[in-house]
């Protein structure tokens, strides 16, 4: 078991609320760095060992591949399956399986904590809104910053860094308690929910407008042997050439941009 230290766990409940904040990157590091598989890289880099850290956090992303948040609705909390899931999993010495499972628990208790922030947030909404009919700029800067990231400070660095510093112990305890078969079923279900992850994902891409897009990856990983980068890439600049390379029908249809 390797033991995570003060300022280690201190580390990644700073960056669990980083990337649970919603006033940094203007929200885009939902789509970005909060993801597993960069956040499990960040993790392993502070805990000494970020290959494993991204391999688990890698393992982990898949499942929440066909992630959709609908409102206060979601899935699990892909922040806390990535920050504290992978932190357990490398301390307890678990299974790249193992640690999805692990992630997996956690992200589904992580959702009390965003229904928490949600719920309490809406306090500061109703005060926003009185000093907007006040006419008051600087309470209304005050409302829509300040008592929100302290609650998410509160609510987001406590917590991990409490189960970081704390939980390693416990969860290597309750692995060595398993019996074996209880172990390999987790091992089983490790590997089950990184696919319902990308059938999830490839029910949204399975549709008349992407379907052509998909099969031609496909084709060229199967039969010519590509490389996954370098798919990507070429999707990549399809996507570009598809979206604002071409230009529009009429555009095209007249013979250059107006």
């Amino acid at each position: 078991m390797v033991t995570i230290s003060l300022w280690q766990a201190a580390l990644i409940g700073i960056w669990f609320w980083f990337i649970t904040s919603l006033v940094f990157f203007m929200g885009l590091n939902f789509y970005t760095i909060a993801r597993p598989l960069f956040s499990g890289l960040v993790v392993g880099l502070i805990l000494g060992n970020p290959m494993d850290g991204m391999l688990i956090g890698a393992g982990v992303n898949l499942i929440f591949m066909g992630f959709i948040s609908a409102g206060g609705a979601q899935a699990g909390d892909f922040n806390l399956a990535g920050t504290v899931g992978v932190a357990l999993a490398l301390a307890s010495n678990a299974t790249v399986d193992q640690a999805i499972v692990m992630a997996s628990l956690l992200s589904v208790v992580g959702n009390f904590r965003w229904i928490l922030w949600l719920t309490v947030n809406s306090t500061w909404t109703h005060m926003t809104e009185k000093a907007i009919q006040e006419g008051n700029t600087k309470k209304m800067v005050f409302f829509n910053l300040v008592p929100s990231q302290l609650l998410s400070f509160a609510i987001g660095f406590t917590p991990v860094f409490l189960a970081c510093y704390y939980g390693p112990t416990v969860v290597n305890a309750a692995l060595e308690a398993l019996p074996v078969w209880a172990l390999n079923g987790l091992t089983v279900i490790g590997k089950m929910l990184p696919a319902l992850g990308i059938c999830m994902n490839l029910r949204n891409l399975l549709n008349k407008n992407t379907v052509a897009f998909y099969l031609i990856g496909f084709l060229l990983s199967m039969y010519f042997n590509l490389s996954i980068v370098v798919v990507a890439v070429f999707g990549g600049i399809m996507a570009y050439i598809g979206i604002v390379g071409i230009g529009k029908p009429q555009q095209l249809a007249e013979g250059g941009d107006q």
